[in-house]
């Protein structure tokens, strides 16, 4: 059971309309605990950290001798880290790895990473800026086209 689900609450009375739909939200517990998270709103990534970061990527691609898209990749791979869904379900960063082990018994996989577009503006900052250490990390100088 894959499911997310988010709602801004702004007012007193969306807030409680909210509790009164999860007292009566129907899920067996047993089988399918959840997650609830309360948090501020995310505030929209920067369109100019957005270039930023795809610039970055566009820099390190050629000495990877990648294309831009699978540079941003496994940057993202290398920060968030992967999830591993198998029939629909998703394992533990563990059982993925149990599992890689035991793949030729069970079938096809796919390995999932987090898509950078939930992150907020400071945590995709500290993505771009992981660009940067990732590309030091191989051993290659990029210019750093952030701002002073």
């Amino acid at each position: 059971m894959a499911w997310d689900r988010r709602w801004l609450i702004d007012s007193r009375e969306k807030l409680s309309r909210l509790a009164k739909y999860l007292a009566e939200f129907s899920v067996d517990f047993s089988r399918h605990p959840f997650e609830l998270v309360f948090r501020e709103e995310a505030k929209p990534i920067d369109s100019n950290d957005r270039r930023h970061f795809h610039a970055v990527c566009g820099d390190l691609a050629p000495l990877l001798g990648l294309t831009p898209g699978a540079v941003k990749r496994a940057i993202k791979e290398e920060f968030y880290g992967v999830e591993m869904v198998v029939q629909g379900g998703r394992l533990s960063e563990d059982e993925a790895l149990e599992f890689q082990r035991l793949l030729s018994k069970v079938g096809p996989y796919e390995l999932v990473v987090q898509s950078s577009e939930i992150s907020s503006g400071a945590e995709y900052r500290r993505l771009r800026d992981f660009a940067y250490q990732y590309a030091a990390e191989r051993g290659f100088n990029i210019p750093d086209r952030r701002l002073r």
